[in-house]
């Protein structure tokens, strides 16, 4: 994360003095002291768009005779485009305007109420011994939801607990790098023909599946970066909303778009979030200067991320319905985020985002053609028929030869003709290429069943073997036509 330090001598003034004025410089400035120890302070910024500050921490610790000052931005951002070193400035100029003018009776209340507050022993954060020290600087204090970073840190919770439960309750620990598409659906994943026949819970649940351990960490450290600046501008009603509204609309922009791919993943909400930030960025809420530059390096980020989405197996349609959906969720939120927006306005936004995304949900799912899905369910009738057909073949082996030829003229015929009505159908439907080309040898296959059920009537009624020939043509179609099906699923 980005930062700045700096140490300057403590010069003419005792540690107790420094301290006082320093507490009273952040006050003055807006800052917020999270505590007051022997060995220093700890403030943060709030992240505010018109104060233009991005929630720095700053910490301030005096050790023999040096007083350090280190300004620290919030989030795994790469550039802070000079914000912690004017903060830092900016302190040190008011410790100075602090003591060059504080009354004695403000410095005897300031002295008494931070001696009433000072930490000490395993309590100081800025004591490097300390248990406290320690236990802020463990790696999972990311994990840990906070009372202005709480979404961001429990949804990546969440969506780890989630992942290891799929993974176990698999029993196959092959699944930790590349799940079956079998157990993804299991677990929630968006698949066409089963999202819009009555599973519709999974534009939701989709959201919270990966395909991999891979993809999941790549999704939460995007979503920890990206969170951890916008939630506390937002706000958690405002962020949480912006999230499950972008990543159900990209749920649903992948559905419109993929007839037979099985989606799953974080990543259009996250592409969401990402694009209200971009909107963010493009109104006049954030200075000139910094816009700028913040600017250039989301566009390149989410440029970087949509170029590698043309890779094969990304669902890179969430992805753009996620950024879409984002962008215009972010100059909504805009008017919200104004000073003078009162809290029904922005209640309001919030409650009409969401029901947005509700109904067009229910409006847009009916008119979503399911190609796929009617292919299966018209294989599905064929099926039946083709069961029917082949159970002549189930006759006993001292079944007359009238009988047999009954059977297949009252049977077997009927119903391949039935099967052949059905598959006719599959010419009416834009097919993906692998099951175009399965339909073609189905329709392949009901045919070489028919002629082989003609030919088997000639030859039992005629009692000859001069159709065998025929017979054999017929049968070796048949098994290599169930051959290519079988390598085509």
């Amino acid at each position: 994360m980005p930062k700045h330090v700096i140490e300057i001598p403590l010069e003419n003034n005792s540690v107790d003095e420094f301290l006082i004025f320093a507490y009273k410089a952040c006050n003055d400035l807006g800052l917020t002291v999270n505590f007051v120890s022997e060995s220093g302070l700890t403030a943060e910024s709030k992240m505010s768009w018109t104060k233009n500050t991005w929630g720095e921490t700053i910490e301030l610790s005096i050790f023999n005779g040096f007083v350090r000052i280190k300004s620290k931005s919030k989030g795994n951002t790469l550039f802070d485009f000079g914000r912690n070193k004017k903060t830092i400035t900016r302190l040190l100029e008011e410790i100075e305007q602090v003591r060059t003018s504080i009354r004695p009776e403000e410095y005897s209340e300031l002295q008494q109420s931070i001696n009433e507050n000072k930490l000490t022993g395993d309590a100081d954060l800025l004591n490097p011994e300390s248990e406290a020290a320690r236990e802020q600087k463990k790696w999972w204090s990311v994990f840990v939801p906070t009372k202005d970073f709480f979404f961001t840190p429990l949804l990546i919770d969440i969506n780890i607990v989630l992942f290891i439960l799929m993974v176990v309750f698999s029993g196959d620990l092959a699944s930790i790098l590349d799940p079956d598409t079998q157990l993804l659906l299991q677990w929630g994943a968006n698949y066409k023909p089963l999202t819009v026949n009555g599973e519709m819970w999974r534009l939701f649940t989709c959201i919270f599946e990966h395909i991999g351990i891979i993809h999941l960490a790549m999704n939460m450290y995007a979503l920890f970066s990206v969170g951890i600046f916008l939630e506390q501008l937002l706000g958690k009603t405002r962020f949480i909303t912006a999230y499950f509204v972008s990543g159900i609309s990209a749920s649903l922009i992948s559905l419109w778009w993929h007839d037979n791919v099985v989606s799953a993943g974080a990543s259009g909400a996250i592409f969401g979030m990402y694009g209200v930030f971009l909107a963010l960025l493009l109104t006049n809420i954030i200075e000139k200067e910094t816009r700028k530059a913040m600017l250039s390096s989301i566009v390149i980020f989410i440029g970087y991320n949509l170029l590698f989405g043309m890779k094969a197996g990304v669902d890179n349609a969430a992805h753009i319905g996620g950024l879409v959906s984002g962008m215009f969720i972010g100059l909504v939120y805009y008017f919200s985020l104004q000073q003078n927006a009162n809290k029904l306005l922005r209640i309001g936004i919030s409650v009409s985002l969401c029901l947005l995304v509700i109904v067009s949900v229910f409006a847009v799912m009916p008119r979503i053609k399911d190609p796929v899905g009617e292919y299966l369910k018209i294989v599905e009738k064929f099926q039946v028929h083709e069961t029917e057909a082949l159970k002549v073949y189930n006759l006993p082996d001292s079944t007359a030869d009238e009988s047999i030829v009954t059977e297949l003229k009252e049977t077997s015929i009927p119903n391949w003709q039935k099967g052949q009505l059905e598959l006719k159908k599959l010419n009416k439907l834009q097919l993906p290429e692998n099951l175009q080309m399965s339909a073609t040898l189905i329709q392949q296959y009901t045919e070489h069943r028919l002629k082989y059920c003609e030919l088997s009537i000639h030859s039992l009624t005629e009692h000859t073997d001069r159709y065998n020939a025929e017979l054999e043509k017929e049968n070796k179609a048949i098994e290599t036509i169930l051959t290519q099906l079988g390598a085509n699923e």
